[in-house]
């Protein structure tokens, strides 16, 4: 399909859901706007593909030393190793694996209530997605400066390649401190590349890119991105076997009846025969 719809999904229900539909092939957006609920959207979605954000408010976005001879079994390992990272039990979150190293994994964390949450309300709005990002992993990629755009009165920030997250205008400072902190100490601040308008009280390091949708920004960078947090229990079923399920019962059924017809249609051929 040449045209998308992008939702943002948001960690606070209270908040308006920013959509956008962009069509790939004429370059150019088709819709968008915010919507109180998604049944809202459940017409635009109709012949499009659907492609949810993650709220980054609602992800943690963090990196795990892989034990030693944990390698193939990494995946069923890494929620006990974010034991020191996360305030619940490991049980209660859904952890995604987005890149690794030999020594290091890069990885995902949502809260499964949240996932649930979402999942529920894009169903009962019709609304069928096979990828959900989180929504800071969409804004452009920059090696020397960091990306930020402010988005439903938060400001994203992307500060790496599986790094980033959000923050309210009054933290970003602050943040953006303590990921320099985490660095070399001796480097300057990294150049912090705007997407939109600068804050009131912005740093000397900050620039302001042309500014453009965020909503449009976040779609094609979304469009790009191989992150996926739709893994393990969540990994979309196929379409064609979600609409066969409810038949399956009456197609074994009918196996049977078949099977028990032809063993009393065999049965009657060969007492015909032995008359």
């Amino acid at each position: 399909m040449s045209e998308i719809l992008t939702i943002r999904l948001n960690c606070d229900p209270q908040e308006p859901i920013p959509w956008l539909v962009w069509s790939a092939s004429q370059q150019e957006v088709i819709a968008s706007g915010e919507a109180d609920s998604l049944s809202q959207l459940t017409d635009y979605a109709v012949d499009r593909d659907v492609v949810a954000l993650a709220d980054s408010a609602a992800v943690l976005l963090t990196t795990v030393t892989i034990p030693s001879g944990s390698a193939r079994q990494l995946e069923s390992v890494l929620p006990f190793l974010l034991e020191d990272d996360v305030a619940q039990d490991v049980d209660q979150v859904h952890v995604t694996l987005l890149s690794k190293t030999a020594e290091q994994a890069q990885v995902a964390v949502v809260e499964k209530v949240m996932m649930q949450r979402w999942l529920d309300e894009l169903s009962e709005a019709g609304l069928v997605i096979r990828r959900l990002i989180p929504d800071c992993l969409c804004l452009p990629l920059n090696e020397d400066a960091y990306s930020a755009a402010q988005l439903n009165n938060r400001w994203l920030v992307r500060s790496g390649e599986t790094s980033g997250g959000s923050a309210e205008t009054l933290w970003l400072p602050v943040w953006l401190r303590s990921l320099h902190d985490q660095g070399d100490n001796d480097e300057p601040m990294k150049a912090v590349l705007s997407y939109s308008e600068l804050p009131e009280d912005a740093a000397d390091n900050w620039r302001c890119e042309p500014t453009e949708l965020v909503m449009l920004l976040l779609s094609k960078g979304a469009m790009q991105s191989r992150y996926n947090l739709l893994v393990g229990r969540y990994k979309p079923q196929n379409q064609l076997y979600k609409h066969l399920k409810p038949w399956r019962s009456v197609a074994i059924a009918a196996g049977l009846l078949v099977s028990v017809l032809g063993a009393e249609k065999v049965a009657a051929i060969y007492q015909m025969e032995a008359q």
